[in-house]
């Protein structure tokens, strides 16, 4: 360990700090890298993991597994390792899902009430004011820009 400190003394502070960069590294034999075509790596959704999971459920071999999602046999290997994990967090995100969805639906059938009202009100208004004649086309017009105001979705 002195001898370690000794020589960085003699060295000045760049010298030091100085990182080395991709070409201060020798490769001795100029070999490239390339990944094998039997280790395929596809980073797969949690949908596709849950898929994956109940694949194997059905069929227990990894190779075959690996082949339908297109992947490698050590991720399903990994994924059925990590099942409880995946599945407790899948399970975590779809009632988030169909709580936010329940709340989308209220909303919109409260909004919908809403403009029924709005154009009952409206014929009333218009037919002891006006003594308007209402017809299908004008209900319909009004009923459009009321939507509009209201800002309903797929009306």
């Amino acid at each position: 360990m002195a001898k370690d400190t000794i020589s960085l003394r003699n060295k000045s502070i760049p010298e030091i700090s100085k990182k080395k960069s991709v070409k201060d590294y020798i490769d001795i034999d100029q070999t490239v890298l390339e990944p094998s075509p039997q280790r395929i790596r596809n980073i797969l959704t949690l949908e596709e993991r849950v898929a994956a999971i109940e694949a194997y459920d059905c069929r227990p071999m990894y190779t075959k597994v690996a082949k339908m999602f297109n992947c490698s046999w050590e991720q399903i290997k990994n994924i059925i390792a990590n099942r409880d994990a995946i599945m407790e967090f899948y399970m975590a995100t779809r009632s988030a899902e169909t709580q936010n969805d329940s709340n989308r639906l209220e909303l919109r059938s409260r909004k919908i009430r809403f403009l029924g009202e709005c154009l009952y009100e409206y014929i009333q208004r218009a037919q002891f004011h006006t003594k308007a004649h209402i017809t299908e086309e004008l209900l319909r017009m009004k009923a459009i820009e009321f939507r509009d105001i209201i800002q309903i979705d797929n009306f």
